[in-house]
């Protein structure tokens, strides 16, 4: 590279060499597609990286090339060398990030993202009984029991004092009362 300078009676000229390098990386995004993880649930983040020739590659996965991930409260959340965070069982909620590090070309970004953990969700209801057959007219007491994300239970049999509602899928051979009492009807 050459620059010139000219004045009426003096002409000055200096050059420099300069080299041209591969694109180096100039910003990290870290992106979810939830802002909250219930306790004992887990979210796949992803990192995006985009270079100093505005191109952008996926950089995720930390265990093939150079990206770390770090949770700032281990007790609340933890993150693996793929981005997957997991939201612990410990009973703890609140805010927490996860930051993601990339190294590339001598040069170390980084970025961050703000996680919520909020108390378990059911994530399933299993109805048991002590009998799989009823002879017409008998009864039975069904049980409900609803499992949650972190691996806790509730008994939910009772619809008056919790939100479950029971339903016979054939009222004519059964009925089921609102407190899980399964009636086999008398005649069919």
């Amino acid at each position: 590279m050459t620059a010139t300078f000219m004045d009426v009676a003096t002409k000055v000229v200096d050059s420099t060499m300069i080299s041209i390098t591969d694109a180096v990386p100039i910003q990290l995004s870290v992106h979810s597609d939830v802002n909250s993880i219930a306790q004992g649930q887990s979210s796949q983040l992803s990192a995006i990286v985009t270079y100093s020739y505005n191109t952008t590659a996926s950089v995720t996965d930390g265990t093939q090339n150079a990206t770390s991930w770090i949770s700032d409260s281990n007790e609340l959340m933890t993150v693996d060398v793929k981005g997957f965070v997991t939201a612990n069982i410990n009973g703890l909620v609140g805010q927490g990030s996860v930051k993601a590090i990339y190294m590339d070309a001598g040069v170390q970004i980084e970025s961050t993202l703000n996680l919520s953990v909020t108390e378990a969700v059911p994530v399933k209801l299993v109805i048991t009984s002590d009998k799989t057959n009823l002879a017409q007219g008998q009864s039975l007491q069904l049980k409900a029991i609803v499992i949650y994300s972190d691996n806790t239970t509730a008994d939910v049999t009772d619809g008056s004092t919790v939100n479950t509602s029971w339903l016979s899928d054939n009222n004519d051979v059964a009925i089921v009362t609102n407190n899980g009492l399964l009636v086999a009807n008398s005649q069919q």
